[in-house]
């Protein structure tokens, strides 16, 4: 259970070794840390946590990153998100463009694989 202090990330990534690494990072930056992998459940789940980080797929099978993003942004979330994906740098880039232009808070991209070190500077800065 997370302290009142401690902040929250949810990992959404179809991809759950690389969900579990995201998990890994956030918890040595104490931070309390949720996985979900089915990013259908993604509504549910974020209304339930109000989470203070989003680490967000691009690409998923069911709600893709972006369709996502443009709900956030109609709820005017107030949630900083991080953007990883292994396709083309471009869908990434675009996404952070729409998620900004949209009003969402710190919106930052990281290309798949991730080291360690780039998951903990991003999520360090998020915080």
């Amino acid at each position: 259970m997370p302290t009142a202090q401690q902040k929250t990330v949810l990992v959404v990534d179809d991809n759950a070794d690389f969900a579990e690494f995201v998990k890994s990072a956030a918890e040595m930056l104490h931070l309390n840390a949720v996985m979900l992998t089915d990013s259908n459940r993604f509504q549910d789940v974020f209304e339930e946590l109000s989470p203070d980080i989003l680490v967000l797929d691009m690409v998923m099978p069911g709600i893709e990153g972006t369709e996502i993003v443009d709900w956030l942004a109609e709820r005017k979330a107030d949630v900083k998100v991080i953007i990883v994906s292994g396709f083309n740098p471009l869908y990434s880039k675009i996404a952070r463009t729409l998620a900004e232009a949209k009003g969402l808070g710190t919106v930052m991209t990281l290309r798949k694989p991730v080291r360690l070190a780039e998951m903990l500077a991003a999520l360090g800065d998020a915080r």
